[in-house]
């Protein structure tokens, strides 16, 4: 053999075993990447003149590193259910991938992938993982009945969107968040303030939750939420005012008022007597001087 053949021979392997190498490290790098660490968020988009918001929206992928030492990273998705892959930007030495324009209330599935460069960049060949673009649109209907201390609020889903959603989300639940209508002002002021109180874990076989033990005669405001691994999606915010109960307070209210009107009664009465005077009195006298006429006298008056 010659030189010149030995040379390219030892370049040939030289080159196939660097090119070996990099697919090694870039596929060990996915598995430095802590891939229970990811977080997806889901916002729609909004008109900027309307404020209304879009039937579409973006998700940002954020994660956590540990050894990884992969310079790239991206995410490829695609609706669950379909065989056709989509691939996310490639970000460079970052935690975050924004995907945008994608549809709401939808379930997607994705992989994770790394390398050193982004020619090079290998997606994780375990089963793809799910997010989903729940929005709060997806509550249609919801609303609040006011009961003495209390409310009953009421929701409702779209029964084919629910069993869509917990087929791949079997352990999702609703939960309840309310507060007074003052505090949630102040806790939007600061978070330390006046919290709101959350009722967790109701069952998605419910649509309504009684609320007791609040403060009669007071504002209060709510949200329904959708929650998941993924985090809890909520609905806009509802209100409700509750009823008084039947304490002193309304006791005083029902004797002042029986007193206010007894007084007016007797305003009234005398009243007419000084307008009226002996002429209202011999009419009176007149058409009820039997019981018959008086009988009749107070049907035509009342009626």
């Amino acid at each position: 053999m010659s030189k010149i053949h030995f040379l390219l021979v030892v370049l040939f392997v030289s080159i196939k075993a660097l090119t070996f190498g990099a697919t090694e490290d870039s596929a060990a790098v996915i598995q430095n990447i802590t891939v229970d660490s990811i977080r997806i968020d889901f916002k729609n988009e909004v008109d900027s003149l309307t404020l209304k918001p879009f039937s579409y929206g973006n998700i940002d992928v954020t994660w956590s590193k540990t050894s990884a030492t992969a310079a790239f990273y991206a995410i490829r998705y695609r609706p669950a259910g379909e065989e056709n892959w989509q691939q996310s930007e490639i970000v460079k030495n970052g935690d975050t991938i924004k995907v945008s324009k994608l549809p709401e209330n939808q379930v997607f599935e994705y992989q994770f992938g790394a390398g050193q460069s982004k020619s090079d960049i290998l997606f994780s060949t375990s089963n793809p993982q799910v997010f989903h673009t729940i929005s709060f649109t997806i509550f249609e209907n919801y609303s609040s009945k006011s009961k003495t201390e209390g409310a009953k609020i009421q929701w409702a889903l779209p029964n084919d969107k629910l069993n869509y959603f917990l087929k791949y989300f079997p352990e999702a639940t609703y939960t309840i968040k309310y507060n007074t209508k003052i505090g949630a002002k102040q806790n939007e002021a600061n978070k330390k303030v006046a919290p709101w109180v959350k009722i967790d874990n109701i069952s998605t076989d419910k649509v309504s939750h009684t609320l007791d033990s609040l403060i009669g005669g007071e504002k209060y405001v709510y949200k329904v939420g959708f929650h998941s691994n993924q985090g809890t999606v909520w609905s806009e915010k509802g209100s409700f005012e509750t009823e008084r109960s039947w304490g002193l307070f309304k006791t005083l209210i029902l004797i002042g008022a029986l007193g206010l009107f007894i007084f007016g009664m007797k305003i009234m009465s005398e009243g007419l007597q000084k307008a009226a005077g002996s002429r209202l009195r011999n009419m009176l006298a007149s058409i009820t001087s039997n019981r018959l006429k008086g009988i009749l006298t107070g049907f035509g008056i009342t009626s």
